[in-house]
């Protein structure tokens, strides 16, 4: 805003090119937020459709070679459904991914415990906590309260 003074009393003028920049800065944030708003709402929202694809892990406990870790993949690999495989012999993971429409990991642990003879073998879930810490937006506690905002807003 800007005050004049001429003859002899101050003038309030606005400064309308100040103002439009104001409006403008406003509008890129405001846009900001809703973009940000959005993203956070697909990201969180569960859903399974033809076109999303899950992740599991195995845990085998027990120590494998590389021949074990190429027949586990391959195993793996023929299920219906699963999309890549990796298998770590030095820790005894093996981490597949799969179509949430076609295949049940569950099913596909229970039937890779029964096939190849690994008894001790468990499907790795996640805690509540370990999932709500590998989330980058519940990280911090300024974002993890917009985040618990959001989610109960939609």
């Amino acid at each position: 805003m800007v005050f004049l003074a001429g003859r002899g009393r101050l003038f309030f003028l606005p400064n309308l090119r100040g103002m439009k920049i104001v409006w403008v800065i406003l509008a890129v944030l405001g846009l900001g937020v809703l973009a940000l708003t959005v993203h956070i709402y697909v990201v969180t929202r569960p859903r399974a459709d033809a076109h999303s694809r899950g992740m599991a892990r195995i845990d085998l406990h027990q120590k494998i070679e590389r021949a074990d870790a190429a027949r586990i993949a391959a195993w793996l690999s023929r299920q219906e459904g699963v999309d890549h495989v990796l298998v770590n012999p030095v820790t005894g993971i093996a981490v597949f991914t799969y179509w949430p429409m076609k295949a049940n990991p569950g099913l596909i642990v229970r039937l890779f415990r029964d096939s190849l003879s690994y008894g001790r073998a468990q499907r790795y879930l996640p805690t509540a906590a370990e999932v709500k810490k590998g989330c980058p937006m519940t990280a911090m506690p300024v974002t993890n309260k917009i985040y618990e905002f959001l989610k109960h807003l939609f």
